[in-house]
């Protein structure tokens, strides 16, 4: 199941939607401090965010994991919230699924895939590692020793 950072502005109320996550199986970590860094060193499978309070505060987040290009193979959700609100969340950040309630969520949840890794580019050009062999091949040059 799914690794999740569960992004709620109030952790009282993101814990019943957490234990029910928890019993479909998939970890859960809930970020609740407004103020904190979100801690990255593992790159979770899904973010969910609610939309209940501090709606713009999740905005920002959710757009943060969207454009950042270590995060971007991550699946947002945004979760709850008024019409209107949820309505600009989803403008503001389209890669993200808007669900209702915690059962639609689990729905969308069920055979989440891992992000993806992300592959450096070879380098090519001044900066690729040019051997002894390959500049005397280049050159014309005859091979040393030979």
């Amino acid at each position: 199941m799914a690794s999740i950072v569960y992004i709620h502005w109030h952790e009282e109320e993101a814990l019943p939607a957490a234990e029910a996550l928890r019993k479909n199986g998939h970890t859960v970590r809930i970020h609740a401090d407004s103020k904190a860094k979100l801690d990255f060193a593992a790159i979770p499978e899904a973010l969910i965010v609610s939309l209940e309070r501090l709606p713009s505060h999740g905005r920002e987040i959710a757009d943060y994991f969207a454009t950042t290009k270590k995060l971007m193979n991550v699946k947002l959700f945004f979760l709850g919230g008024k019409q209107d609100v949820v309505d600009l969340a989803c403008d503001r950040v389209p890669a993200a699924l808007a669900c209702a309630s915690i059962e639609e969520l689990i729905e969308h949840l069920d055979g989440i895939e891992p992000p993806a890794p992300i592959i450096p580019a070879k380098v090519k050009g001044p900066l690729s590692r040019v051997t002894a062999a390959t500049r005397a091949a280049k050159s014309g040059r005859p091979k040393a020793g030979g």
